[in-house]
């Protein structure tokens, strides 16, 4: 591939929106911007995708396309037997997707692929029922935010992590008596604090959810909280939920949107620990323009299943440890997997690469994901020199290697420059007076300095270096 022929529009500076030094790189070496991939960062993906086939292939996964959510729902409807156990399929696109019937370990595979990519990522927690794991890379210009024990050093997505009870087993017995009381127009807990007094935390938000099968059921958080809808499916042993619609609310409270509260509802209740502490909450009197003081889970909702239900927030007293702290990190969410199936996202996986392998003059690809094996640069324009270079172009693409050809009408650093920033793992130079010693100029990237090598050794040399990074 000739460089005059390829769109590479490379950059001195990165523009402002390319945050982070990651995407700052593969802004300025011409990889991507913000509405697409670009040609060298296609290839990188196409390479990305070219791992994750083969992994998923020698795991006895199938290729298919479609999302992972259809995929899953084609393997319920179409196995019929046990005997067709276990099946995967897999779909490439913007992502890589996986579902499965059956029992396949999927984790394994997916590790290789980030692996094989040269990214060094961590296994933290992805689901709170357990099973299920991400591969996350940390960096402090990542897109993606998760939790880490200061304590006992366990990491978890935000939906996954595990908060402590702080004791509680049961519902703190009441200290006052249930009134209602008149607020007008006061729907959100905003409003009511406005009207009532108190803080948020001394609220109790009441939300109604329903499952896959329309069943309803209520998720109790406090006011200054939000519900962690996985840590609910976890706790109310179901799949999935969803926010009930408008009219769900209404027959099931009695009430308009906002005045929901869980007394006197027969639907189940779960409720989270920090809502069991409260003596005395505010909470929705499923009655439209009311709201009730003295709310207290024991007394009115005996029966309510007390579990961690709430997202997790930096500062949050660990739930594996004594004494930890939850504290945030940022980096690159690049996988997902677990019993039923996986997810890595390409784009996550080239961010944290670059991340990761880079210094000040540009990328460092690894090779297993370089755009080209090799870059050769043509300095001058004597009619020599676009032969030599032509002839060991074809050579090495003879032998199987990728080559970016460098024939523009550029001065010599301004090719080298470009040959750094892009980040190609080998950088074979044709000049005069190399030409006419028979020999070329070798510098693999990253190395400060650059070696002579005879022209008739050097395909040889770099086919050998290409072989051990793909055997």
């Amino acid at each position: 591939m000739r460089s005059s022929r390829l769109f590479i529009p490379t950059l001195k500076e990165a523009p402002p929106e390319a945050r982070g030094a990651a995407r700052a790189l593969l802004w300025r070496g011409g990889f991507w911007r913000r509405e697409a991939l670009l040609p060298l960062g296609a290839r990188v993906r196409a390479r990305a995708a070219a791992i994750a086939r083969q992994e998923l292939a020698a795991a006895g996964a199938d290729e298919a396309a479609g999302g992972r959510a259809t995929l899953r729902e084609i393997l319920r409807r179409e196995i019929r037997s046990p005997k067709q156990l276990p099946q995967a399929l897999f779909s490439v696109g913007d992502e890589l997707v996986v579902a499965i019937a059956g029992s396949l370990a999927i984790e394994a595979p997916i590790a290789h692929v980030v692996a094989r990519a040269g990214v060094t990522t961590t296994a933290i927690a992805a689901h709170p029922a357990g099973g299920a794991h991400a591969l996350v890379a940390a960096s402090d210009d990542g897109d993606d935010a998760w939790l880490s024990c200061d304590g006992c050093g366990v990491g978890a997505l935000e939906s996954a992590a595990l908060l402590h009870a702080g004791g509680v087993t049961a519902a703190t017995p009441a200290t006052e008596a249930l009134l209602e009381v008149h607020t007008p127009g006061a729907s959100s807990i905003a409003d009511v604090a406005a009207l009532l007094g108190g803080g948020a935390a001394s609220f109790v938000k009441t939300l109604v959810y329903v499952t896959d099968d329309n069943r309803p059921l209520m998720a109790l958080v406090r006011g200054d909280r939000a519900v962690e809808e996985r840590k609910l499916c976890a706790l109310a042993g179901v799949d999935h939920v969803r926010l009930a619609a408008d009219a769900v609310v209404r027959d099931v409270t009695g009430a308009e949107v906002g005045f929901a509260g869980a007394h006197g509802r027969r639907v189940p209740v779960y409720a989270d620990v920090e809502v069991a502490a409260l003596p005395s909450a505010v909470t929705g009197a499923n009655r439209t323009d009311y709201h009730v003081r003295g709310f207290n889970l024991g007394r009115e909702v005996p029966d309510a299943r007390i579990g961690d239900l709430r997202r997790a927030l930096a500062g949050d007293a660990c739930g594996r440890c004594e004494g930890g702290r939850l504290v945030a990190v940022r980096g690159f969410l690049v996988a997902e997997a677990g019993a039923d199936g996986a997810r890595l996202s390409f784009e996550a996986l080239v961010a944290a690469c670059v991340a990761q392998h880079h210094d000040g003059d540009g990328i460092v690809w690894p090779r297993a994901l370089a755009p080209f094996d090799v870059c050769i640069v043509a300095l001058g324009g004597e009619p020599e020199i676009a032969e030599a270079a032509a002839a060991l172009e074809a050579e090495c693409t003879a032998r199987g290697l990728s080559v970016l050809l460098d024939d523009r009408d550029e001065r010599a650093g301004a090719k080298f420059k470009d040959a750094d920033l892009i980040g190609i793992p080998e950088r074979v130079t044709i000049g005069k007076r190399g030409l006419a010693e028979g020999a070329v100029e070798h510098k693999r990237r990253g190395d400060k300095e650059a070696t002579m090598i005879p022209r008739q050794t050097i395909v040889d040399e770099l086919v050998r270096r290409v072989s051990e990074v793909r055997s």
